[in-house]
């Protein structure tokens, strides 16, 4: 029972602690939507220009390039990583120091 009641005060104070966030979150937003009612013509034109940059940049093509690149680089990187692991695991390192 007793360990039953350090979970709900642990998952409180998760709660409580992210509130906070969220409050800062929706005061930022508030914050922004203001600047926004301010000057739209700004925003509309950030926004019309950064539709026009990502529908520019073939980004299909530069993620499956990023995917080839990650594939073909994971198995030697992987075994890098694996040979420093044995060398940091073998005696010979240790009796030479």
């Amino acid at each position: 029972m007793e360990q039953m009641k350090t979970l709900e005060q642990q998952d409180g104070a998760r709660k409580a602690a992210a509130r906070p966030f969220s409050e800062v979150w929706e005061e930022a937003w508030r914050h922004f939507e203001e600047r926004v009612r301010q000057q739209p013509g700004l925003h509309v034109l950030i926004a019309i220009a950064l539709i026009f940059i990502l529908r520019a940049i073939p980004l299909r093509r530069i993620l499956v390039l990023a995917a080839k690149l990650c594939l073909r680089l994971a198995l030697p990187i992987l075994f890098l990583y694996c040979a420093s692991q044995v060398t940091e695991a073998s005696p010979d390192n240790q009796a030479s120091i």
